[in-house]
């Protein structure tokens, strides 16, 4: 029974079958009797015995006593690609195939390290690539480098580090954007990676300056043809707007698609009308918004920002607000969601989307819509419900959009869809409910996560928060973190 067992546990680990499985007298095999590769790729086993099998079942594909091509699939598969293992035993598998073969060893750690969870295994990587040379994982590094640490300046990270070392006579900004400007040629891989050198580029090169300059060397007739540097050039000009993140660059493209022509062309001539200093600050998300009031409200086109202000402030006074208490610290006053507080960080663009959220608010389809779906949201207790806000000539609209059956992660989450993503790239809000019980003042208003996906998406979103079964309390929020409290809605 012993063996038996010994030898169906080593099968069902490597997921390849190996020969010299033996068995003692005692029921455990000796030293010499182990498979090290069943060692190896056994996840119920201690970290020390794993690598002891890396490092014996190395040696034996290194000698020909194991078939060294199925050693190098299960400690890529049953190891370094497998998600929980400890980095302490993943660490000295990247050194065993590197030892075995490098070339195929440096394209899977390029594949690896994008999205990699392990900050080890990052660094580790990182340091091989600068000591080697391997430029061709610029791309990687790129990727991984975009993905936000708080704790770690942009600068002290091993991905820039590993960067500056790979080009030392370039500054690390360049390196950064010749990633972005090469072209994709039909590779997923390549666009995600050209996306996210934008998002680096837009967090390590403040205002774009360098990015700019790079831009304007950009040889006007490959540019012509390279989809993400016309839209760029074609965004900043017909726009008035530089996406800040690789989605929002995405966001861009597919609104220079023939399909969205219409849109591209009225949000232009729209935005052509204005005065300079409305022009300031315009980011992508404000298109849709003079868009709109360029065909249904063209006196507020007329008016400055302090006006629209002044007129959102008289709507909202003495409306009956919900203040978020969930994060408080205890003798902490809640932040105050008014015009007045928010009113530094809001430019002439917020402004006029602000004065739309709140007419659209007014609309007595949408506010039943609202509630309807709410009602939707709090029976269902897989997911957050979201949606889009946009409008039809004058008449407005509330679709909702709820996440798929695999971005279900809790009735605390909302994970946008490609359905809705795609459909936001023309409307004018995004939206999601805090609706889990009828109560859920305290959770009024954007959350982390919340001004994570506005920061992200680039979107001026609201929160539809219930406060009782009869009653909502909605916030607009923006990706620069500004909120304005629109106050109280009643279920028609």
């Amino acid at each position: 029974m012993r063996c038996t067992r010994w030898a169906l546990r080593a099968a069902a680990v490597a997921a390849v079958a190996f020969a010299g499985l033996g068995c003692s007298g005692s029921g455990s095999p000796s030293r010499a009797e182990r498979d090290p590769l069943a060692e190896a790729v056994d996840p119920t086993l201690d970290t020390y015995r794993r690598i002891d099998g890396i490092k014996a079942s190395a040696a034996r594909a290194a000698a020909g006593e194991i078939d060294r091509k199925l050693w190098r699939e299960a400690i890529k598969s049953k190891v370094l690609w497998l998600a929980g293992t400890p980095a302490v035993v993943r660490l000295p598998a990247i050194d065993a195939l590197l030892a075995d073969d490098e070339a195929d060893t440096r394209r899977v750690l390029a594949l690896l390290i994008p999205r990699d969870p392990q900050r080890q295994v990052v660094d580790k990587v990182a340091a091989l690539a600068a000591e080697r040379g391997w430029t061709d994982l610029a791309p990687s590094l790129v990727r991984r480098w975009s993905m936000p640490m708080a704790q770690v300046p942009d600068a002290e990270r091993s991905e820039a580090a590993a960067l500056r070392a790979l080009l030392p006579g370039q500054p690390v900004e360049k390196t950064v954007f010749d990633v972005f400007a090469t072209p994709a040629r039909g590779s997923d891989l390549a666009e995600r990676a050209r996306a996210d050198a934008w998002t680096v580029l837009c967090r390590i090169d403040k205002g774009l300056a360098k990015t700019r300059e790079y831009l304007a060397a950009v040889d006007p007739a490959a540019a012509a043809d390279d989809p993400k540097l016309s839209a760029l050039r074609a965004g900043a000009e017909d726009l008035r707007a530089v996406p800040s993140s690789g989605d929002q660059l995405e966001w861009l493209e597919a609104l220079r698609k023939p399909e969205r022509a219409a849109f591209w062309n009225e949000a232009k001539a729209a935005i052509a009308s204005l005065k300079a200093e409305q022009q300031v600050g315009l980011e992508l998300r404000h298109a849709a918004g003079v868009r709109w009031a360029a065909a249904n409200r063209p006196a507020w086109l007329a008016k400055g920002r302090a006006d629209l202000l002044g007129e959102i402030a008289s709507r909202l006074e003495g409306r009956k607000t919900t203040q978020r208490s969930a994060e408080l610290v205890e003798g902490a006053r809640p932040r105050r969601e008014t015009v007045k507080e928010a009113e530094r960080d809001l430019v002439w663009g917020d402004a006029l989307l602000i004065l739309i959220a709140d007419e659209a608010l007014r609309d007595a389809s949408v506010v039943a819509d609202l509630f309807r779906q709410a009602d939707d949201d709090r029976r269902d207790r897989s997911t957050e419900y979201g949606g889009v806000l946009d409008a039809k000539g004058a008449r407005f609209e509330a679709l909702s959009y709820p996440p798929r059956a695999a971005q279900r992660l809790g009735d605390n989450r909302f994970v946008a869809s490609l359905e809705l993503l795609e459909r936001g790239y023309v409307a004018l809000f995004h939206y999601h409910f805090h609706a889990r019980v009828e109560n859920e003042s305290a959770y009024a208003g954007p959350g982390e996560g919340d001004a994570e996906y506005a920061q992200r998406f680039g979107r001026s979103c609201l929160v539809v928060t219930s406060i009782s079964r009869d009653s909502m309390d909605v916030d607009y929020f923006q990706p620069n973190g500004a909120v304005v409290d629109l106050g109280e809605i009643r279920r028609p």
